[in-house]
């Protein structure tokens, strides 16, 4: 009798450290992402990141900082277990992020900034943890997780306090914006979601 044992699919880690290319300083805050995924983490005060439990492929990541030229690499898991990054300054400059707000009705085409309108049910079909999960399935949205319950926005790369999430028109700067954080909005309660994506702002509003 011959017994055959089935193949073990391992799991790969990914760590680094992500520094200014000038002067070699640790940059906290920056933003690294596995857009096929749908997964993200930021560096610590001394500019530091790890994934774990990630699959042992060939992978695209992406690593965002405001101020500085947007890194996209391929990555094979299988092989590559340390990462580090040098970031550089560029010379685009990004205007400040302002809240804006319409009282009345107003038709999409008549917007000055894009608009992505999620409504209740589309939430709800989901079937995700929490009401950010819910919406990284949508274009050009995605999320910073570390478990149920825990997710930021990421919008076009930039996440945390860089995006102004709105609730019943209150900016939320209550809570926390650390990695171990979520957004303080029960997603039972939201009924409709507006993410603005325009060249000044990037704001979700529920």
């Amino acid at each position: 009798m011959m017994t055959v044992a089935a193949p073990v699919v391992g799991k790969a880690t990914l760590s680094g450290q992500v520094s200014d290319a000038i002067d070699g300083s640790p940059l906290t805050g920056v933003v690294v992402t596995f857009p096929e995924l749908n997964i993200g983490a930021t560096t610590n005060e001394k500019g530091y990141y790890l994934f774990d439990n990630l699959p042992q492929r060939k992978l695209t990541v992406q690593v965002t900082y405001i101020g500085h030229r947007v890194i996209v690499e391929n990555i094979d898991l299988t092989t590559t277990h340390v990462r580090n990054f040098l970031m550089e300054e560029t010379n685009a400059m990004i205007n400040e992020v302002v809240v804006t707000g319409i009282t009345g009705k107003a038709l999409l085409k008549e917007m000055p900034t894009p608009v992505t309108l999620v409504s209740q049910r589309e939430l709800q079909m989901t079937q995700s943890s929490n009401i950010i999960n819910a919406l990284a399935h949508q274009s050009g949205i995605a999320e910073i997780t570390t478990g149920n319950g825990i997710s930021k926005p990421v919008v076009r790369g930039l996440g945390f306090n860089r995006v102004v999430v709105v609730n019943d028109g209150v900016r939320q700067e209550g809570q926390q914006w650390g990695d171990e954080h979520g957004i303080e909005i029960d997603g039972q309660t939201v009924s409709s979601v507006e993410i603005l994506k325009g060249p000044g702002e990037l704001n979700v509003w529920f």
